[in-house]
């Protein structure tokens, strides 16, 4: 699987990852006014509105890396 191609801002924080960790810190991070994008291998059905996604798969690292390009902090929310 390959990373959809993105403009990434580097005020973007990608967060790989969406269960209930990657949830709450979605939720945090939108109410603080940052801008986020959850990466993981398909497109969550309860991703709040202004979320960005990309879809990639962890164990892919060409498509982690594009996900990720240009950001100043990443979130790992696995597991």
């Amino acid at each position: 699987m390959t990373a959809v191609a993105t403009k990434s801002s580097k005020n973007t924080v990608p967060i790989i990852g969406y269960g209930a960790l990657g949830l709450e810190i979605v939720t945090q991070l939108l109410a603080a006014g940052r801008e986020v994008r959850v990466i993981q291998r398909s497109k969550p059905k309860d991703l709040p509105p202004g979320a960005g996604f990309v879809a990639a798969d962890i164990m892919d690292p060409a498509a982690i890396i594009a996900a990720t390009t240009g950001a100043k902090t990443i979130i790992c929310a696995l597991g």
